[in-house]
Order: C-alpha cells, then structure tokens, then sequence
C-alpha cells in the first residue's frame, strides 16, 4: 500500500541518524549490472520513466518549491533562479514560462550521462556529459553558483551520495535548496541494493540520510512529502525530499 501523505510528511521529523551513524557499506550499493554506465546510456531514451500524472505531479512540486524558494531569496515568486539539474536528461520538468531555455533569462545547468538527451532538453542553458558515480566532484562548478538543485527519478542509482550531496551543497548558495523527487520505478538491474526491495517509507529515510551525512555537512533537517494523485491500483506515486544549505 501506498503511504498516506500525512504519514510521508511525518516520516523523517525528530529522525535521528546520528544514534547508529552511517548506515550503509559498500556492499549497499552494489548493483546486479556493474558494467559502466557510461555504456549503459549510450542510446537516448526519448521517453519519460514515470506515468504522465505522476510527470504534472514533479512539475506542480518544482514550479510551487521554486516560486516558495524565489521569495524566501528575496526575489519575486516568478523570478528564474540559478538551477542545476543533477542527472538530467532530456526533460527537467521546470515551469515553461519562467525557464525556457535561454541564458538572457534563466539559467539552467544540466549534468547527465547522454549528450543526446542533454542536447533535445530546451529548459537547459548549458550541460555537461558526467558519470557521477564515477566521478561525483563538479570541480568545473564554482562555490556558490547556484539557488537550487533538482535530482528527478534518478537517486536510486547514485552509488556515492555523500560524496555528490556534498558537492551539491558546495555549488548551492546559502539558503539554497536540493530537491529530489522519486518514484517505485527503477531500472532493477542499475539501481543499489538498499534501494530494491524496500518500501517508499524506507526509501525516504534512505534520501534523508543522504542529506544528514553529506561529505562535507552543509545542509539543515531535509523533509518529505508525496505529491502525487496515484491510488493503490491506478498510477506512480511521486515522493519529493528536500533539504536547504546551511547559511553558516
């Protein structure tokens, strides 16, 4: 059964991972296909890997969380903000109005696996081919260059998260904020071991502690909700966790 939203949004309040530490080992992140990713998203896949409710669902969520965010900066709800989209592909799921795709107004960088995609996605003002679980350093990104981060159906295949989440908040301004949404959709074969096999409840928990153990710790208490329609026999739901760079 799908959790109720109530419960997604009490699922990480008061949680606290510093009573066992770190609670995955190398061995949670393995895959049953280790072969190079870099091979894997080779071809382009044009199509998008959540249901299209669920697609409206990540959307809504991104274009209200960066409206809030916009404001929360100082900035007017329909300001474009700094953006990096962190595995990207040839969608990033942004409000149209406010991002489409031209550097004179908005600025939008994506890092993804296909140049393909990368070059078909019309939200993007600039991109970078990278394997992040080869290399999760954005070294070619300045410290605080960027208002906010988006992760969209792609964290249950990062095999370093702490490594990248803190690299994310390293190129986040203060105040900034990472957000991630997720589905129960996975290309089995790519995604790690604690991912598979859990319940979305877990997979919260799994996202939330890679915000509390970020090399190095920059981010404040991250947060769930469910944004999506789906019912427990019809659709994808959609969950979305997200944390703010400390402004210390």
């Amino acid at each position: 059964l799908l959790p109720p939203p109530a419960e997604v949004a009490r699922e990480l309040d008061g949680y606290d991972w510093d009573d066992e530490g770190w609670p995955y080992d190398r061995g949670s992140f393995a895959r049953l296909d280790e072969s190079s990713d870099a091979n894997f998203y080779t071809d382009p896949r044009f199509v998008y890997h959540v249901d299209d409710a669920a697609v409206k669902a990540i959307e809504r969520a991104y274009t209200h969380r960066l409206r809030t965010l916009a404001l929360t900066l100082g900035k007017n709800e329909r300001d474009p903000l700094d953006v990096l989209d962190v595995a990207s592909s040839w969608v990033s799921f942004l409000p149209p109005d406010v991002y489409a795709g031209s550097s004179a107004t908005s600025r939008v960088c994506g890092v993804g696996l296909n140049a393909a995609e990368l070059a078909a996605n019309k939200q993007l003002t600039e991109w970078r081919v990278q394997d992040l679980n080869s290399k999760p350093a954005l070294d070619w990104l300045p410290n605080a260059s960027f208002d906010a981060a988006l992760c969209t159906v792609s964290v249950d295949y990062l095999t370093r998260p702490r490594e990248l989440f803190g690299e994310i908040g390293r190129v986040l301004r203060p105040g900034g904020q990472f957000i991630v949404a997720f589905s129960d959709r996975v290309f089995y074969s790519k995604a790690v071991a604690l991912w598979t096999g859990k319940s979305d409840l877990d997979h919260i928990d799994t996202v939330g502690a890679y915000f509390h153990f970020a090399q190095p710790a920059v981010f404040g208490d991250p947060t769930a909700a469910r944004v999506d329609t789906a019912t427990p026999t019809k659709g994808d739901p959609v969950y979305v966790v997200s944390a703010t760079k400390s402004s210390s």
